[in-house]
């Protein structure tokens, strides 16, 4: 048993960031974008994707550079930090 729920967005890249991209499947009211904090996916939206489309909006769920499927600088000093 998988524990995502299942879902309509199109998994896809915005450059080098994972996103899932859900269209509105209503009149158009916006754009929600989801950004995950700092031990989180995109996948940490599955549950709501599909409401929001349903609401009108497009909602693009991403991964943060170095998060699951979106590939970070090389160098971990390349990270901010304090």
């Amino acid at each position: 048993m998988s524990q995502i729920s299942a879902h309509h967005a199109r998994v896809g890249r915005i450059g080098e960031v994972a996103v899932l991209d859900s269209h509105a499947t209503a009149e158009l009211r916006g754009t929600a974008l989801l950004v995950p904090g700092y031990t989180g996916s995109k996948e940490d939206f599955v549950d709501i994707l599909d409401p929001l489309a349903a609401r009108g909006f497009r909602v693009v769920a991403m991964d943060q550079p170095g998060q699951y499927e979106s590939p970070g600088p090389p160098d971990y000093l390349a990270y901010p930090h304090p």
